[in-house]
């Protein structure tokens, strides 16, 4: 449930609708009492009005809990409603003709549209992680895949949507009058461009394009550890019950975020603990190995496409470090700056010693 607690908080404080941190905290401490799906919502999920709507007023903690499905059904209708309202929204950008482009119909409308297709991303995924009905956690899982897969086309690699706004930026953007947040929003929009290789040719998008959408599936998955009831004392009985068993009986314990988190807080057998921690830590070894080497390989091709030296490189590029010979700098400047701190609180303790003020 923390998770779900973080989601809320991260998102709410960025100003989505909420008036104060004490907002943030009323929802936080109803999320923790009510627990995942507490809030009713309509049998088969909401229509496209009010998926639209959703966004536009969240002041409560019935608005918050709407962000979250509470069925398989729901689940499938936000993914729908997400995706069909992103692209109709899209359609529309493109519609436009580049002399009426503006600031308000072209870059903060944009801005709109991948805000809500984020959110709903966002509180899919964070039930995949958070909720303790594995049916929900496993329909949340799909939709997310779903959900990064149509960005890759919509967002990462559309072509026609950067170059409206590339046609923007370059013509009627220098004729308006713009506050400089907003001339800086323009300019690490066509970063991120870039960034997602949208200036590169068609040919050469394409070969991104494929290596986004395979990292996307490479990048989500986890292993299961097995353990006996008795060794799984002062977890809640009710996550218990609803373990998976293997032929032995057995419990089948995932290492999801609920179930590693409710046994490394709760079960009063530390080897239990100790062997769901190497579990977690080492989830789906040896087998994720050759997947961890896969991701790797294709990161950094993925970057060096992008025109970066690195991976390392493409990551940090849209952090204020900005390269990583600047992050490291700062780490080594630091460390040397600690060590002369370091060496002189052991001087002052050693003084203290040797005339015997500790004695």
């Amino acid at each position: 449930m923390k998770y779900l607690v973080l989601f809320v908080k991260q998102f709410y404080v960025k100003g989505q609708g909420m008036n104060s941190y004490k907002n943030v905290l009323v929802i936080v401490a109803s999320v923790m009492l009510f627990g995942c799906g507490s809030v009713a919502q309509h049998k088969d999920g909401m229509n496209a009005e009010e998926y639209r709507t959703m966004f536009d007023k969240i002041a409560s903690v019935d608005d918050v809990m709407k962000l979250f499905p509470r069925t398989v059904a729901e689940v499938k209708n936000m993914q729908d409603l997400c995706i069909k309202e992103a692209q109709k929204g899209l359609d529309e950008l493109l519609k436009i003709d580049a002399s009426q482009r503006t600031f308000e119909n072209t870059a903060r409308f944009l801005d709109k549209i991948q805000a809500r297709f984020r959110t709903t991303a966002s509180s899919l995924h964070c039930y995949e992680m958070v909720c303790p009905d594995e049916a929900l956690r496993n329909a949340c899982h799909d939709a997310v895949i779903a959900l990064q897969q149509y960005a890759v086309d919509a967002f990462s690699c559309n072509i026609a949507m950067y170059n409206a706004f590339k046609d923007y930026v370059e013509g009627n953007a220098k004729k308006e009058t713009l506050s400089p947040e907003e001339h800086y929003f323009l300019e690490e929009a066509m970063r991120d461009f870039k960034r997602e290789g949208l200036h590169l040719g068609e040919e050469k998008l394409e070969e991104v394009k494929k290596l986004k959408k395979e990292l996307a599936e490479l990048e989500m998955a986890y292993d299961m550890n097995a353990a006996k009831e008795e060794e799984l004392a002062g977890v809640d009985a009710n996550m218990i019950k609803n373990f998976k068993r293997d032929d032995k009986g057995n419990c089948m314990v995932t290492c999801d975020y609920p179930t590693y988190h409710e046994v490394m807080d709760n079960c009063t057998v530390g080897q239990t603990r100790k062997q769901l921690y190497f579990a977690y830590m080492n989830r789906a070894y040896p087998q994720n190995l050759d997947v961890l080497h896969k991701v790797i390989a294709q990161r950094d091709d993925l970057a060096k496409r992008l025109g970066f030296a690195s991976y390392a490189a493409l990551d940090i590029d849209a952090a204020m470090a900005k390269n990583p010979e600047r992050s490291e700098k700062f780490v080594y400047d630091l460390v040397a700056l600690s060590q002369k701190k370091s060496r002189k609180r052991d001087q002052c303790i050693y003084a203290r010693i040797t005339c015997g003020c500790f004695a």
